[in-house]
């Protein structure tokens, strides 16, 4: 093997390299067979054998051993190569060959490095570097996650401290009246204000029940009692409830009832309240004029209660936002009094849910709202 006369610190690290099993250099002819040999790597590799018996790869090579033997290139290092020592043990190598005239014609050397370790603890360095790099992500989505829940938590408060300021303001403002010495007030405009506290009392109830409602359901905690609920009687007895509401808001109110009783396992006081946040919904947002209809059909996939009305529509954003609460589309109730507190359809939406159901919003600007709570097959009676 032709040598060459490299620096004290280059041999001192070749030689111990050689002495450690590190490294080894082999000359091969033009044939293939090995001539020499320096080092303890691949033992197998005799001199006079055929290299690519052990050094299988030299076989995929040819075009680059020719132009290595034909001096057109001058060296050619391979990427790093897993190969088998034992019938358990792999190592990884790198090889690099060059062309080396010799006395016997045209040779080339292939130096073999084995580079498990470093193999190793460069993949150690990239598994941390990518754990790092997950953990940073990791970090980063909570701080995103955790500012959008602070954000959350800050809107949910203020639009609690201002559904409850409200009517407790107006309530406070009755009583102060009532107390006021120096302002007389006849028996008609002590009962308005006796109403109007009243009145203020039943909302705020109203929004706390809600709000407590929807805080079981967003934890998981809202335990169903199911019962054998009567759609159909469910849906009259609604109608009458709201009959005169709508009358004096001079909508047509309509139910339709299928004659064959339809029969959902649920619980009753929710179905209830399906129901009637769904219509109170639709009147506060329906012209005078309009018509608000409400009823239940069988369908193959399940039971469908459904409220339709011809009021004033939603638009693609607004249809977006249904089913978040303390959500108040920008166009302003047509019945003031049916003022809402924002939790309606979030809490409609996740009651429905609770059923393993699901709600269906369909609606267009200016032609009205078609809101279905669609119940599954398994529910029906």
């Amino acid at each position: 093997m032709t040598k060459t006369s490299p620096g004290p610190l280059a041999t001192s690290h070749l030689l111990l390299s050689l002495e450690r099993g590190e490294f080894s250099a082999f000359s091969i002819s033009e044939a293939g067979f090995v001539l020499s040999r320096e080092g303890h790597l691949f033992p197998g590799l005799k001199i006079g054998s055929l290299a690519v018996d052990t050094l299988f790869f030299l076989d995929g090579l040819e075009m680059t051993i020719e132009a290595l033997l034909a001096n057109e290139l001058a060296s050619f290092k391979l990427p790093n190569v897993r190969m088998m020592v034992s019938e358990k043990i792999e190592r990884d190598y790198t090889f690099e060959l060059t062309s080396s005239p010799g006395k016997d014609g045209n040779q080339f050397c292939v130096y073999v490095w084995d580079v498990t370790e470093t193999a190793i603890a460069q993949q150690a360095i990239v598994h941390r570097h990518n754990s790092v790099n997950l953990e940073n992500e990791r970090l980063e989505e909570e701080k995103v996650n955790t500012e959008e829940l602070m954000r959350s938590q800050s809107h949910f408060l203020a639009n609690i401290s201002h559904e409850l300021r409200t009517p407790l303001t107006l309530a406070l403002g009755n009583c102060d009246l009532l107390r006021d010495q120096t302002v007389y007030l006849d028996e008609q405009a002590r009962n308005s204000c006796l109403t109007d506290i009243r009145d203020n009392a039943e909302e705020l109830l109203g929004f706390v029940s809600d709000l407590l409602d929807y805080s079981k359901i967003d934890a998981e905690n809202l335990v169903l009692i199911d019962e054998t609920v009567d759609v159909g009687a469910e849906l009259d007895r609604l109608t009458q409830q709201f009959r005169r509401d709508a009358l004096d808001r001079r909508l047509s109110l309509k139910s339709q009832v299928p004659p064959t009783p339809i029969k959902l396992r649920a619980e009753r006081r929710r179905i209830r309240q399906i129901l009637t946040n769904l219509l109170t919904n639709a009147l506060k947002f329906t012209p005078k004029g309009g018509t608000v209809s409400l009823g239940v059909t069988d369908k193959e996939n399940g039971i469908a209660l459904f409220v339709k009305d011809t009021g004033l529509g939603l638009t693609a954003d607004e249809m977006a936002q249904i089913g978040k609460p303390f959500i108040k589309f920008e166009k302003h109730p047509l019945h003031n009094q049916l003022e809402s507190n924002g939790l309606g359809l979030a809490l409609t939406k996740k009651l429905i849910e609770a059923h393993d159901g699901e709600m269906v919003v369909q609606s267009n600007v200016g032609e009205g709202t078609h809101v279905t709570a669609l119940f599954p097959k398994e529910r029906r009676l």
